[in-house]
């Protein structure tokens, strides 16, 4: 009886553990045709048994609740399935109602309503189209996903499908993946299969612009050598950095790099390497990962360094905003990106200028001269329109004088500039120029007060420049063209620089200006009646007593070498003699010049450099004050660069350990500017410089961090 008991004992042990290995393989309905799955949250347990699948592709037509579906790819279940896609036929989905109530996130057609699942079935039967619920779409792309990865059937179906699809819902995110995956996947496809394929990816390119894959997947598509490889600078090259500069600033950095890869061999803008894609499911049941590897097109060495370097130098370089002429939100014209390209990178790229053919020289308004480059300009540019003419002159080979880059005064529409083709590498030292031009000016005024300008006159002034200034062969070149817009346009005024230098001269630098206007007035051998009057009153000008220019003339009348000519009537006081005494004759006076006495009329510029130095920064300190003020979006700066009303906030925060929401925005918005811009703009920019954030905001209270504010005081 005892072994009786026994051998049904072990029967019975047996028997279980055969039904328990059933069971398990009963639950592992998936498993045939993958990997084990891991299950979602909201399904964390295993049922005793897993409904049958049945698998409808697009050719079948599915009657199902008194609605016909054609053409979809789907699955039904004859009981509720843990499968989010899975229609279940033997549920009672309500019809004739729209859903109030939207779909949660990771969508399970078993957990909707049943007003959401008869939704869903006549979305189906109505040819899937586009509606705002995305996630009727995801209920419906969870089982592309389980066909085409999980069974591995129907995959090129599959990928057509999800770009249909894709094509109705630009906001389905994970397929945009899944069809580069598959693409990648499929190894043949027919030439009208190759043509959509490539129509889709060209038409959703911004969508792929973060896509490693993009450029191999059209390049394998295209025939060879009808595509040339092609990265924009979205992709792969350093994306963080491109994106820590303003848009302005990108739009720059897009058009170097466009113009870099015109001219570059494809060689020499790519490599190839192999790398796996991997694709993340979307459905909530799996967490799955499927990776394919393929021959990647990556950016090669020469053309990262060429994008790196560019990125910083348009970073380091450009420090006022960029912005269009007409201060509009529109993308920046070709000549607006030439004028704001640094000069270092400007001369890497090839463009066009033949459009922009000002001759080698000639005289014009700024107004011609702006339309000429497609700006619009009213009576009047700002300084920051002044500049942006001259700079794009420069980009097309092109020097203006005067410039405003060294003037710093605004064009009118109607002013008149010499436009001439540089000739000589640019240097140009700002303070040096403006002495020198003055000096050309103050020469020019003076020869010119008889009507008359000869070129002994010219080639006097000119060589005295030459001696007396150490400038370039550019900034040489530039006063020539002055000298000839002042012939031509006889509009000169000094006067008020030369008050102020008058005024901020000891009497050694009087004397100095005084005999170099004189030397001037000689040069041509002859003084006339209106050139002794402007010298008369530049010396009453200078504070000199009434017979300084007598006493000096006269000094010259007694010289043995050349011969100057005083017309009649001109004062001249004789050697020894108090009062001036008129020469009254009807010839012409000749009066011989000593040559050494002229060396010494000579003057020595470093006298009074300093002085013009401060009059010339008082000028530019004045005309900016005037400049009407530009609005300036947070958006058009650096990260890295604050403007002027941005540092003045930071200088009241860093005053206080906390700030309320309230306190904040009465500072900010006398500024102009919104709080949680100017915040986020104040924190990358202190994250940037000091390696964390300036302010935290905890519940409507503003933190100011006190290791930053220790480093910006230091």
């Amino acid at each position: 009886m005892g072994f009786l008991f026994f051998v049904i004992l072990i029967i019975i042990i047996v028997s279980a553990a055969n039904s328990s290995k059933n069971n398990k393989g009963s639950i592992s309905y998936q498993e045939n045709s993958y990997s084990t799955p891991t299950y979602n949250t909201y399904n964390s347990y295993y049922r005793s048994s897993t409904p049958k699948l049945k698998f409808h592709s697009k050719s079948d037509t599915v009657n199902l609740f008194g609605f016909t579906i054609t053409n979809s790819i789907f699955y039904t279940c004859d009981s509720k399935s843990d499968m989010p896609f899975a229609i279940n036929i033997k549920s009672n989905p309500s019809f004739g109602v729209t859903p109030s109530e939207g779909l949660n996130y990771w969508p399970n057609y078993n957990q909707i309503s049943k007003t959401q699942q008869g939704y869903f079935i006549k979305w189906l039967a109505d040819g899937k189209p586009f509606i705002e619920e995305l996630g009727y779409a995801y209920i419906y792309y969870y089982g592309l996903e389980y066909r085409a990865l999980v069974e591995k059937q129907d995959q090129k179906e599959v990928l057509f499908e999800v770009i249909d699809l894709v094509n109705k819902f630009k906001r389905l995110r994970y397929g945009y993946d899944l069809i580069t995956y598959l693409v990648l996947s499929i190894r043949s496809f027919s030439l009208d299969e190759i043509d959509k394929i490539l129509v889709f990816f060209k038409n959703n390119e911004q969508e792929y612009m973060y896509n490693p894959a993009y450029n191999s997947i059209i390049k394998n598509l295209t025939p060879s050598g009808q595509y040339q490889v092609k990265f924009s600078p979205y992709q792969f090259l350093n994306n963080n950095e491109y994106n820590n500069l303003s848009d302005r600033k990108n739009e720059l950095l897009s058009y170097y790099f466009d113009k870099i890869l015109e001219g570059l061999d494809e060689g020499e803008i790519y490599t190839t390497k192999l790398q796996n894609y991997n694709y993340y499911m979307a459905m909530g049941y799996y967490r799955t990962t499927n990776s394919i590897s393929y021959e990647a097109i990556v950016p090669s060495t020469k053309l990262k360094r060429s994008w790196n370097q560019a990125r910083k130098i348009i970073k380091d370089e450009i420090k006022q905003s960029v912005k269009k002429f007409d201060s509009s939100a529109d993308p920046l014209t070709e000549i607006e990106k030439l004028a704001y390209l640094p000069s270092k990178l400007r001369s890497n790229i090839n463009y066009s200028n033949d459009k922009f053919n000002f001759g080698e020289k000639s005289i014009s308004n700024v107004g011609a001269i702006a339309e000429n480059l497609g700006f619009k300009i009213q009576d009047k540019a700002t300084l920051r329109q002044s500049t942006l003419i001259v700079d794009a002159c420069e980009a097309l080979g092109y020097e203006i004088e005067p410039n405003v880059n060294i003037d710093k005064k605004p064009y009118k529409k109607d002013t008149l500039v010499s436009i001439y083709k540089s000739q000589y590498p640019e240097k140009l030292s700002p303070i040096d120029y403006q002495i020198a031009s003055l000096f050309t000016d103050i020469g020019y005024q003076i020869a010119l007060e008889d009507k008359e300008l000869l070129q002994v006159e010219i080639a006097y002034i000119e060589n005295y420049i030459k001696k007396e200034f150490n400038l370039s062969p550019s900034e040489r070149y530039r006063l020539q063209m002055r000298g000839e817009l002042l012939v031509h346009t006889k509009a000169i005024n000094t006067s008020e620089t030369v008050k102020k230098l008058i005024k901020m001269l000891d009497d050694t630098g009087k004397e100095t200006i005084a005999k170099y206007i004189i030397s001037v007035a000689m040069a041509d051998g002859i003084v006339k009646d209106s050139e002794l009057k402007i010298l008369q009153k530049i010396f009453k000008q200078l504070d000199f007593s009434d017979d300084y220019l007598n006493s000096t003339l006269s000094e010259l009348i007694n010289s043995n070498d050349d011969v100057v000519t005083v017309e009649k009537g001109t004062s001249i006081k004789k050697k020894g003699s108090k009062i001036p005494t008129e020469i009254e004759t009807d010839e012409k006076v000749e009066l011989k010049l000593d040559t050494e006495k002229l060396e010494k009329i000579k003057i020595n510029t470093s006298e009074i450099h300093n002085v013009l130095q401060e009059i010339f920064a008082d000028e530019q300190t004045e005309v900016l004050k005037s400049e009407p003020i530009e609005t300036v979006s947070l958006e058009d700066e650096d990260k890295t660069e604050m403007e002027s009303g941005l540092q003045s906030i930071i200088n009241i925060i860093i005053e206080k350990g906390n700030w309320t929401r309230n306190e904040l925005l009465n500072i900010i918005q006398n500024k102009g500017v919104m709080l949680s811009s100017a915040i986020d703009e104040i924190n990358e920019w202190s994250e940037e410089e000091y390696g964390d954030f300036l302010v935290e905001e905890d519940n409507d209270v503003y933190i100011v961090n006190e290791d930053v504010v220790n480093l910006i005081r230091k």
